[in-house]
């Protein structure tokens, strides 16, 4: 729950951090879908973010993981996109003249996401929450954001710690139900 190092260089400062990842999303969202080579610069710099980091591979893989749930419910919409119709279906942002394939749509719309999570996952992961809340205060993000990440960060402590004494309590019993096994596999992940 909290961030494993703040090392993305350690010399700059948060709201540094937070407006790079903002440009970094941003210039992948903005990328045509038929730049392989922008993509592959993209990665190479996550790459060499993921490496000054001194996040575990393991750990990143496993928190970029967490978007393929995401990716299976847009691959399940893909067939129904429109080949061509009056808004001419979705627009990859290939040239003019280029096929718009589906499996294209598909690829596109996935690196982008990946990449732009990876981003998003190395800001957390390299600077303290604490500090990225005050960083997107001082960048004027709505308060109504900060604030519910704020208490959300703040109630999770307090959640974690009832879930274990609901496991001690339930062990102390001996309860072995199907809620105690969810709980425990719940406790296991945090």
């Amino acid at each position: 729950l909290t961030s494993e190092s703040d090392s993305l260089p350690p010399a700059l400062d948060a709201r540094i951090k937070v407006l790079l990842t903002l440009l970094f999303v941003l210039a992948v969202v903005s990328t045509p879908g038929d730049s392989e080579w922008a993509f592959l610069a993209y990665a190479a710099c996550l790459g060499a973010a993921w490496a000054r980091s001194g996040l575990a591979l393991g750990s990143f893989l496993k928190r970029l993981a967490a978007v393929l749930p995401f990716l299976a419910v847009i691959a399940a919409g893909i067939p129904l996109l429109p080949e061509a119709g009056p808004a001419g279906g979705y627009n990859t942002g290939l040239a003019a003249g280029q096929e718009h394939s589906k499996v294209l749509v598909l690829a596109t719309i996935a690196v982008k996401a990946l990449l732009g999570a990876a981003a998003t996952i190395l800001l957390a992961a390299t600077t303290p929450l604490p500090k990225l809340l005050r960083a997107l205060e001082h960048l004027r993000a709505p308060q109504a954001l900060v604030l519910t990440a704020a208490f959300t960060f703040r109630y999770l402590f307090v959640l974690s710690d009832e879930a274990r004494r609901m496991k001690r309590a339930c062990d102390a019993r001996a309860y072995r139900g199907v809620f105690g096994s969810h709980l425990a596999n719940v406790l296991r992940r945090l």
